[in-house]
């Protein structure tokens, strides 16, 4: 009888091996997490999955320095002159070599860092060599931008803010870029975002992986949310031993490799890195009723 009444919309889940909230949560082998061998294992955000390699930023006196994992190579990125500012998120197109940095002043805790945040954006060419800086155009001394992630074309932004009009705390929003500027911001939803603070957004295909302290959740947790048309339908919370008792956040991800990164005060320690590993390929259905389209 049941099948007489649902109809299937099922897409393939090549993260966490999610099959319900239950699973996520107690399900401990379908995750593998360690800590992460990092030439420094304390991050404001988690490393990216970029041609092949994962790389991570980190700001020095003069430069922002993009490193590659598992090895020495590093590239400056040159004139963002955010000294005495910490890099609270790094992303970068695969295609066409644009880059979005958020900065802010040094705080302890999310989303504590996150306020008063602005992001900036380069353009980067095949050399490493970093130019054409220009500023956002929603940043504002009255609200934060932060947390940025840019789709592998470079033609959608996704990021943070508090600015007002949104549901409570940080929302998530995604813009257009058309040329020469980006959209107006839209709103993920009431799906996506809470009461509360909904930050660090990260796609791959429909998927939507963020941090939030909404949801249900005591501290940032990691969730993950089916998208369509940039709108959130069904968010799951990653469980352990992703999420602790600690805030955990800023995850990223590589669907081909199955093997991320996401960051957590755990241990006593702010923004360590952790590696994890999807130990199991399984199918997340979204299942709606034929009598009221509702999930």
């Amino acid at each position: 009888m049941l099948g007489r009444n649902l109809q299937n919309l099922a897409f393939l889940m090549l993260f966490m091996g999610v099959t319900s909230i239950v699973h996520a949560q107690s399900d401990n082998t379908i995750f593998k997490v360690e800590k992460a061998d990092l030439n420094k294992d304390v991050l404001e955000y988690s490393p990216l999955y970029l041609k092949g390699e994962w790389v991570y930023t980190q700001l020095d006196d003069k430069n922002v320095n993009i490193y590659s994992l598992g090895s020495d190579k590093m590239t400056p990125i040159e004139g963002f002159s955010l000294r005495k500012s910490i890099v609270t998120g790094f992303a970068k197109a695969d295609k066409g070599g644009l880059i979005a940095i958020s900065y802010g002043e040094k705080k302890m805790n999310v989303p504590a860092k996150l306020k008063g945040n602005k992001i900036w954006f380069a353009m980067q060419d095949k050399n490493g060599i970093a130019s054409k800086y220009f500023e956002f155009q929603l940043n504002s001394d009255e609200y934060s931008c932060t947390t940025p992630y840019l789709s592998p074309d470079g033609t959608k932004l996704y990021f943070a803010s508090d600015m007002p009009g949104g549901y409570g705390g940080f929302d998530i929003y995604v813009c257009d870029y058309r040329g020469k500027e980006w959209s107006k911001p839209r709103n993920l939803g009431p799906k996506i975002n809470s009461d509360k603070d909904d930050v660090y957004p990260y796609m791959i295909d429909n998927m939507l992986f963020f941090s939030s302290n909404g949801h249900g959740a005591n501290r940032m947790d990691i969730f993950i949310a089916d998208m369509d048309k940039d709108m959130g339908r069904l968010v799951i919370n990653a469980g352990s031993p992703i999420n602790s008792a600690a805030d955990d956040y800023a995850i990223s991800f590589d669907n081909n490799t199955r093997t991320g990164y996401f960051l957590s005060d755990r241990d006593g320690v702010n923004g360590k890195a952790f590696k994890v590993t999807n130990e199991k390929k399984l199918i997340l259905l979204n299942i709606k009723s034929n009598d009221d389209n509702k999930a």
